[in-house]
């Protein structure tokens, strides 16, 4: 198989910057869940788009496609915990909507689609997941919300390197500075 048409598993997120990452994985050692694995801290993300296995052409279609959007800079507060019955995980993520982020993922699923992208039918659920395989939740820690300046969104990569699936950033889109 030639090199241009190996597969990469793919997805758009908002990847958080070292004092972010740090709280979180404070936070992911709050949680009482009674089982479950916490996320290494260098996963810790918000999904903003899944792709899934995609060769260089796809790839390279989404990259342009994503780099059109057009979307301003904003602040995200994660503020509640959740759990997932069926993928088995605890989350935390925005107590409120917030219209920035809803924004943000509307027009990059939008400028997928260029691509032949099919975004989820399902509602859009921003969450950072910080333990996977886990009981359910038995217990919120209280917690000082987490203020997030989202500076950017992120192409990121899947792989498995020593049994454990790794992300990397691919490719960084800055977002615009409003102006004042």
């Amino acid at each position: 198989m030639p090199a241009n048409s190996e597969l990469l598993r793919l997805f758009f997120a908002l990847y958080p910057g070292p004092q972010v990452r740090q709280h979180l994985t404070q936070l992911s050692g709050l949680i009482s869940s009674g089982s479950g694995e916490v996320c290494d801290p260098v996963n810790l993300h918000l999904t903003l788009a899944f792709i899934g296995s995609a060769d260089r052409e796809y790839q390279g279609c989404l990259e342009a496609a994503a780099a059109k959007v057009c979307a301003s800079r904003f602040e995200l507060t994660l503020s509640v915990f959740g759990y997932f019955q069926k993928p088995r995980i605890v989350w935390v993520g925005p107590g409120e909507s917030s219209p920035a982020l809803l924004f943000l993922a509307e027009q990059l699923n939008n400028s997928l689609r260029y691509c032949g992208y099919t975004p989820e039918r399902r509602d859009f659920k921003p969450h950072v997941t910080l333990k996977r395989k886990a009981s359910k939740l038995l217990k919120e820690p209280g917690f000082v919300p987490i203020k997030w300046q989202v500076d950017d969104f992120c192409l990121m990569a899947s792989f498995i390197q020593n049994g454990k699936t790794c992300y990397r950033v691919v490719r960084q889109y800055k977002l615009a500075v409003e102006d004042s």
